[in-house]
């Protein structure tokens, strides 16, 4: 079961994530509001459509955001050094998510029904099959950093069904 935890973890970070969004809008931007999780600008009547970016004191973006409509459907956070650390995309069918590590190696993607995850060295560590409510079902394997499988386990709706013996 501990393996499991791992991936309950990393789903639970990235909603979790997701939902912190609204809740910095005003110590990170100021002049904006959020009212009935929408965002507005302190002198505008409407909700926010554009573009919203943060930089670090040194000057470089730190964060750019895209809303429509005081929906968020873009996030792009950087490290300072200018690449990447995350993007994440609000879609009709869902979030999708995906963080590097500082050196451009990708590190997660989380997508509507799949969730991988990669070791700095570029080999992949994991991957888990989601169904329509995020819940594990099907295939959910890990690797370790040298590509050799180390567990793999089959899910139903959520649910257990098969831990498979991986011998090392």
């Amino acid at each position: 079961m501990k393996i499991s935890q791992t991936f309950i973890v990393a789903v639970v970070c990235i909603s979790f994530a997701a939902c912190q969004l609204t809740d910095e809008v005003e110590e990170i931007f100021p002049g904006f509001v959020v009212e009935e999780g929408k965002l507005y600008e302190v002198s505008g009547k409407s909700p926010y459509s554009g573009e919203v970016t943060d930089y670090f004191d040194d000057g470089s973006l730190k964060q750019y955001r895209t809303y429509d409509e005081g929906e968020l459907i873009h996030t792009i956070h950087y490290y300072k050094n200018g690449k990447k650390r995350s993007e994440v995309q609000h879609t009709v069918q869902g979030m999708i998510m995906t963080s590097w590590y500082e050196s451009g190696q990708i590190e997660e993607e989380f997508t509507p029904g799949l969730i991988r995850q990669w070791y700095e060295n570029g080999q992949m560590k994991s991957r888990v099959a989601l169904d329509d409510s995020r819940e594990y079902h099907g295939d959910m394997k890990m690797w370790n950093e040298n590509g050799e499988l180390i567990a793999h386990e089959i899910y139903e709706n959520g649910h257990l069904v098969e831990s498979l013996v991986v011998n090392n």
